[in-house]
């Protein structure tokens, strides 16, 4: 994906004719059924019974301010913890095997904003499939045993950008930072307990199923399995923490300002534009946790000001370059069908309707990405001199 990113700018002077051709490749899917269990999980599901394969993308959010202020990172030493504890009535290591031995996909990882569960199994193993899944969201206790083994795991030493990756995920409201020593120092199993029972809920859950289900075997399937997951009430999550909006990192090197931008919902057309035409001008991709962000090395404080300010007055998009994205977007969404896994992680993730595309005019997205550039937040890096002088 990253490579096909940047053959955008030549693609915006002349669009080859696929391009053109994109919008009459649009596959017309019909609508997900909604599946709504008494625990509060909702399920959507998306019939293909031409299919001999069930896939399942679902997503638990972990808001920044649910992470302790002081336990940076707590989220990724709960997963790994979480993946070495016992599922149901089985070790870690037997329900792997089992897993393994009956060809399950099932897989759970941090993403900047939670957890992203992913589960594929043939239909003729969905009874096994939604089981597994079943212990392993809703019968598996933390083990205490696996927690010291995880913490040296995951233990490093600090990044000589660590303070700049703080500060872009805390932009951006990502949980996706390493544990720092001090958290893995200090975090103990009872602080995993609590966000584990914070996180992990049925009504937090929300889950698309595709594959060849009708929506009355689907909702048995999630009853039998799913029906029964109720975990302990938790107090209410902490006061949300405010974003900064300027910081200075002291580092070796030449003195350098960082320009960050917020990323903007996946289902907001003009971000889906904006992700095709502003990687080759900017760094990063605007996604949830890896928010734009621009550079701008300077010998003084006043030259790296003086050299933004001339890059932004220049960041600019003409109508057939919009034109051209608009057509290269099509053609990626009509692609979509040909990669099952893709295209549930898109309607999971959320992405723009076909027509808010279209609608969408030049004027609107310069407007949009004027928007963008003036909620800029400013990170200073340097040595102690430079960033003295640096507003």
């Amino acid at each position: 994906m990253k490579a096909a990113l940047l053959i955008v700018p030549a693609l915006a002077a002349a669009p080859p004719q696929w391009m053109a051709a994109a919008p009459g490749l649009e596959a017309q899917e019909a609508n997900p059924a909604r599946i709504q269990l008494p625990s509060g999980l909702t399920a959507m599901l998306w019939e293909e019974h031409d299919t001999a394969l069930i896939r399942m993308e679902g997503f638990l959010p972990i808001g920044p301010e649910e992470v302790p202020a002081h336990l940076p990172g707590l989220p990724a030493l709960l997963l790994a913890t979480l993946e070495a504890s016992p599922k149901g009535n089985r070790s870690a290591a037997e329900f792997q095997a089992l897993l393994d031995r009956s060809g399950i996909r099932l897989e759970l990882a941090l993403d900047p904003q939670g957890l992203r569960l992913s589960l594929a199994c043939r239909s003729r193993d969905q009874e096994l499939a939604f089981g597994l899944l079943g212990d392993f969201l809703g019968r598996t206790p933390l083990d205490p045993e696996a927690l010291e083994p995880q913490r040296l795991k995951l233990f490093r030493r600090p990044s000589p950008n660590e303070a700049t990756e703080r500060f872009l995920s805390t932009l951006s409201g990502s949980i996706l930072i390493p544990p720092p020593e001090s958290t893995l120092a200090r975090a103990g199993l009872g602080d995993l307990e609590i966000l584990l029972a914070r996180v992990l809920r049925p009504a937090r859950l929300r889950l698309h199923i595709q594959g060849g289900l009708s929506p009355a075997q689907a909702t048995q399937r999630l009853m039998l399995d799913l029906g029964a997951w109720n975990p302990a009430r938790v107090d209410a999550s902490p006061a949300a923490l405010p974003v900064p909006t300027d910081a200075k990192v002291e580092r070796e090197g030449p003195g350098e300002l960082l320009i960050a931008f917020p990323p903007l919902p996946p289902e907001d057309a003009v971000a889906a534009l904006f992700g095709i035409l502003l990687p080759s001008r900017l760094e990063g991709r605007g996604e949830p946790g890896d928010p734009w962000r621009l550079p701008v090395p300077g010998e003084t404080p006043q030259a790296a000001l003086a050299n933004l300010q001339s890059r932004l007055a220049g960041l600019t998009f003409t109508e057939a370059e919009l034109k051209a994205a608009k057509a290269y977007w099509k053609g990626r969404q009509a692609l979509l069908p040909l990669d099952p896994a893709a295209a549930l992680r898109s309607r999971l993730r959320g992405m723009p309707a076909a027509d808010a595309v279209d609608r969408l005019t030049h004027a609107e997205f310069q407007a949009a990405l004027r928007l963008l550039l003036a909620k800029g937040h400013r990170l200073w890096r340097g040595n102690a001199a430079w960033l003295k002088a640096a507003p």
